[in-house]
């Protein structure tokens, strides 16, 4: 249990450092 949750946090950081790159980059190029 601890382990699934760790790896869900671990993904949940990872979408939204993508997210955060993406939206990042769409708005330096507007």
């Amino acid at each position: 249990m601890c382990l699934f949750q760790k790896a869900l946090r671990g993904h949940l950081q990872r979408c939204n450092f993508i997210v955060m790159r993406t939206s990042q980059n769409s708005f330096m190029k507007a």
